[in-house]
């Protein structure tokens, strides 16, 4: 038989208490702060699609206005380059947090095209090629 069921002794011994206590109290701050760097981070997600969402209706913006060309001839095109290089004059209200820069680019055999490079704050990127266009 069991000492300590003979001595009418059941339970444990208040320093085995005390070292559960102790265990338990580091236990839970280890995953408090695993669980605190969570929540503070879940917020992450739903920024970066706020952002990715500005920067499409910023390009949305900028496809427009090269549909709005009348010939899309090559001066036009630069037209459309410089207007996007003066981004924040004239896309941002789209995007607040963006920046865009167009550059004169060759595409296969047409030479006429300019790559449009829409970016956030967060480092998300859009880009588009134009060019000119004959029929």
């Amino acid at each position: 038989m069991n000492r300590s069921i003979r001595n009418g002794r059941n339970g444990f011994t208040l320093l085995e208490v005390i070292v559960a206590i102790v265990l338990a109290a580091l236990l839970g701050t280890l995953l408090a702060a695993v669980f605190q760097k969570q929540i503070v981070g879940s917020h992450n997600p739903v920024q970066t699609l706020q952002n990715s969402i500005q920067t499409a209706n910023a390009m949305e913006a900028i496809c427009a206005d090269y549909d709005a060309l009348s010939t899309k001839s090559s001066s036009e095109l630069s037209g459309l380059a410089a207007k996007v290089n003066t981004f924040s004059a004239n896309y941002g209200g789209y995007c607040p947090t963006c920046s865009g820069s167009a550059a004169t680019t060759t595409v296969g055999s047409l030479s006429d095209s300019v790559l449009v490079t829409v970016t956030n704050s967060k480092g998300g990127t859009v880009k588009h090629v134009f060019t000119v266009q004959s029929y």
